[in-house]
């Protein structure tokens, strides 16, 4: 992670005493006070993962478009082995796939967070925030994309390389 120290180095051994403020879409900017007395110094942190501040309507048809994508993708997936014991669908935001005994995925928005989030059977629970920058859904701990993660787990239990592609041009 990279530091940007505007001031004074010796402001540094102050990050115990650190308040995160999120500014901007791709930075973090963070407000230290060395002393009692100090005045307030800024260093700046770039941050790709950083969950981004963008208008309700924008992360609405981002989510949507993700999700009918996801839909249609999976739709195509599933038609392609031939099995009806494999099911997929989507209502009021959440989207279940059945594997049979392989296990059910859950994906459904969250409106509130702005995110997306994923109830594997293979990784357990995850969060992904848009990544303006990738143009697309990153897990908001360990950066891997919705895509990814999904391609991943999904060719054992399919047998299949999966190619699921969820990018977005929709900014």
């Amino acid at each position: 992670m990279f530091l940007a120290l505007r001031h004074s180095p010796r402001l540094l051994p102050a990050f115990s005493k650190a308040h995160v403020v999120i500014k901007g879409l791709s930075r973090m900017t963070l407000r230290v006070a060395a002393h009692r007395n100090a005045q307030m110094r800024l260093l700046t942190i770039p941050a790709p993962h950083v969950a981004q501040r963008f208008e309700q309507s924008l992360y609405e048809k981002l989510a949507d478009t993700t999700m009918e994508g996801l839909l249609d993708e999976l739709q195509n997936i599933l038609d392609s082995q031939g099995d009806p014991s494999l099911e997929v669908e989507y209502h009021s935001g959440v989207l279940t796939l059945d594997l049979g005994q392989h296990g059910t995925y859950v994906i459904n928005k969250q409106p509130p967070n702005k995110q997306i989030w994923l109830s594997s059977p293979v990784s357990g629970p995850k969060r992904f925030n848009f990544d303006a920058t990738a143009r697309q859904w990153v897990d908001s701990r360990n950066g891997q994309s919705l895509e990814a993660l999904l391609n991943e787990e999904l060719t054992t239990p399919l047998g299949i390389e999966c190619g699921i592609d969820l990018k977005t041009n929709d900014l």
